[in-house]
């Protein structure tokens, strides 16, 4: 009766799981979803089709097509950045006249987009002691703007949304990355001095014994901030009933594939982080049903080709030398410890890629510093430094309540509340997201990559919310059960 009720209630088998309400025999259901069954919602298709307008160009154009678009006052941008500026702003004159009919889940504002918009807001402040010129503070603005809006559009378009809308969503963003990542591979191996990335990196980029896997989406290793999440989704949907357990094993196939063919150190940290979730996330036993073959896959291939030499040597002396500048920063007073020493006051990288079309060079130029602290590359590529070195202990904890969120419902759910396949699959989306997160340690994605940003966006919310109704539905199904005898008992059944 249990399970019954969970799935039936909540995956689709009734007006509910569609949007509509029976006012006679509705329950009541989480405050969260109240907003949501109120009124019609926007057909899944529409937003499907307003994310593949926006991100088929992003992915699949050169980007030295118009690269650099010119601003006001000396400032540049790239064309895709601006391109995604435009599906927000779209989005917001949707939300104001009235386009989207949902509302925002409680957990997802309070404990996602709050402490995010919080962190733009302190760095924002933080520009007025960041020690930089008014034209790098301008640069440090827009990185702000970078930060901020692609977490709001991904909550203003997926959350709140029913179930049965969620999955649609994410299904076909699934298909359309996956169709990106078959051209990005298709071009990198076979043709590559046709794939979209060739003008972007005008150089090879070995790894596997081929060129790795990158292009206009995003570089090779930052392309893993969102495959780790397909893979969770995808994986997760072999446990669903009713789904193809071929059809998406081929695409759970080809997204570790696409992993493998990045090259990137920074993947092998996250595959083991997202090997431990499984074994949280779905014990050991059934766990190792989803490992073996994919260790045995990944054996084989090893065994005939080795090891590439990439992954023997994981030293990189130059990222090791930011980070000690980096710690020596955040140390050197007790003001820069608690609120830093203002976003954009060490790193600034539209700043440096704009100087580099300026003056006609190289990607070489202007990548790395000496400052008083030591030397340091223009780049922070950690995340979690940066947020301590640009604000401090104040802005790392409004990022680390948001990240944290994730982590809570993958890991801070009894198991029990974790039994049916939908819950499941959600809690192995969380893992992939989780896994990500590792990434975050040697890249840097909440400030300059904001299409990889509101991609990774949409699954954690989409998988959070799932498991927040799942756990509300699980802890009230005795109400439930009494509420249907009522109903029935008073119907004369």
């Amino acid at each position: 009766m249990a399970n019954s009720v969970q799935s039936d209630q909540l995956y689709g088998a009734g007006d509910w799981a569609y949007g509509y309400e029976d006012t006679e025999s509705t329950p009541v259901y989480p405050e969260d979803q109240l907003s949501d069954i109120d009124n019609y919602r926007p057909s899944a298709a529409t937003l499907i089709i307003l994310i593949a307008v926006f991100l088929l160009p992003k992915s699949l154009v050169a980007s030295a097509w118009g690269r650099y678009l010119p601003l006001p006052f000396g400032l540049y941008i790239y064309w895709s950045e601006l391109w995604f500026i435009t599906m927000v702003l779209l989005v917001l004159i949707a939300r104001g006249l009235g386009g989207f009919s949902y509302g925002i889940s409680r957990t997802t504002k309070r404990w996602y987009l709050m402490p995010m918009l919080l962190f733009g807001l302190l760095q924002i402040i933080s520009l007025s002691w960041n020690s930089r010129s008014g034209l790098e503070r301008g640069y440090s603005f827009l990185q702000t703007l970078y930060m901020v809006l692609p977490v709001l559009t991904a909550v203003l378009l997926v959350s709140g949304l029913s179930y049965i809308n969620r999955m649609k969503v994410v299904c076909w963003l699934v298909l359309i990355l996956t169709f990106i990542m078959f051209v990005y591979m298709g071009l990198s191996f076979a043709f590559p001095g046709l794939r979209p990335s060739t003008a972007w990196i005008d150089r090879l980029a070995p790894g596997l014994g081929f060129i790795r896997v990158f292009g206009p989406l995003s570089p090779s290793t930052s392309l893993n901030f969102i495959l780790f999440p397909i893979l969770g989704f995808t994986t997760g949907l072999l446990f669903i009933p009713g789904r193809s357990k071929a059809f998406w094993g081929f695409i759970t196939f080809v997204i570790f594939v696409t992993i493998i063919g990045t090259g990137s150190r920074g993947a092998i940290l996250c595959m083991v982080a997202f090997v431990l979730l499984l074994l949280v996330a779905l014990r050991v036993f059934r766990a190792l049903k989803v490992i073996t073959p994919v260790a045995l896959i990944l054996g084989t291939v090893l065994l005939f080709t080795g090891l590439p030499k990439r992954f023997v040597t994981m030293e990189d002396p130059s990222r090791s030398e930011t980070y000690k500048t980096a710690f020596r920063v955040f140390t050197s007073s007790p003001g820069n410890v608690i609120i830093g020493t203002g976003h954009g006051g060490f790193y600034s990288l539209l700043h440096d890629n704009t100087l580099r079309i300026l003056h006609g060079r190289g990607a070489g130029y202007l990548h790395s510093r000496e400052t008083e602290f030591g030397y340091s590359l223009t780049n922070s590529h950690s995340t979690y430094f940066q947020a301590l070195i640009e604000t401090g202990l104040i802005g790392f904890v409004l990022l680390m309540i948001a990240l944290l969120w994730i982590i809570r419902f993958l890991l801070g759910r009894r198991y029990r509340q974790c039994l049916d396949p939908w819950t499941i699959q959600a809690r192995l989306t969380l893992a992939g997201c989780t896994a990500s997160m590792v990434l975050m340690i040697t890249s840097v994605f909440f400030y300059n990559l904001p299409w990889l940003v509101f991609i990774w966006s949409i699954f954690a919310i989409t998988a959070t919310e799932t498991t927040a109704e799942s756990s509300w539905l699980l802890e009230n199904e005795p109400a439930y059960e009494a509420d249907e005898l009522a109903y029935y008992s008073d119907k004369n059944y």
